[in-house]
């Protein structure tokens, strides 16, 4: 029997025949022995289907209930599996794990170091989750970091109306505006791109002010 289907089995003490597991069902069941040892041998497992059903029962867990749920030696092994799975070679696993980084992030002292390489990595989804956790690991004050996205070019779609968005450069300059107390969310430019539009925040404002005010800033 595989990992998985170890905590399959144990799902399916609370759900329907046939019916898809939901984060619901997930908290339905107790956090006994039994169901520890299965996350514990789904977390040490490298088959990409044991990995991603452990962080799905985890995350489920964790929403419901508080961390002492679980017991010390879980975490004591979680920990490091933790920081190896930031580096493994399914992207779906690496960027779970890169969340339950962020969240256990007390237990490593290489912390900020780890999420400024991916704040800077070429993998989207990794530079995206270190964005949204910046203010987690920068030291106050500390904007550069932030410039570079200034020209970044991911242009994501969230309308029907086919206008796309520079994402990453509309969320790093909101984080800029939280960390030097300013507004610089204001105006928002647009150009033609592959065939649509792509909008984003003018970044003009703050690089003006930016040059006048970096020696005050990290």
């Amino acid at each position: 029997m595989t990992p998985e289907q170890e905590l399959r089995n144990l799902a399916a003490k609370v759900t329907s025949p046939g019916s898809p597991l939901m984060d619901a069902d997930i908290q339905k069941l107790n956090v006994d022995s039994e169901l520890v040892s299965a996350l514990e041998n789904c977390f040490s497992s490298d088959r990409q289907e044991d990995l991603s059903l452990a962080f799905l029962f985890l995350g489920a867990l964790l929403e419901k209930n508080k961390p002492s749920i679980f017991p010390v030696t879980f975490y004591e092994k979680l920990v490091p599996r933790v920081r190896a799975l930031i580096q493994d070679k399914h992207s779906y696993v690496r960027y779970r794990a890169l969340e339950l980084f962020v969240w256990l992030r007390k237990n490593y002292s290489d912390y900020r170091t780890v999420m400024m390489e991916n704040l800077v990595a070429s993998d989207l989804g990794a530079k995206r989750i270190a964005l949204a956790n910046y203010e987690t690991y920068a030291n106050p004050g500390e904007v550069f970091p932030l410039v570079r996205f200034s020209t970044d070019s991911y242009a994501a779609d969230y309308s029907m109306n086919s206008t796309q968005f520079y994402e990453l450069r509309d969320s790093a300059l909101q984080k800029v505006s939280d960390i030097v107390g300013i507004n610089f969310c204001n105006e928002r430019l647009t150009q033609p791109h592959e065939g649509t539009t792509v909008s984003w925040f003018d970044w003009g404002p703050f690089l003006e002010w930016w040059e006048i005010n970096k020696r005050s800033y990290s």
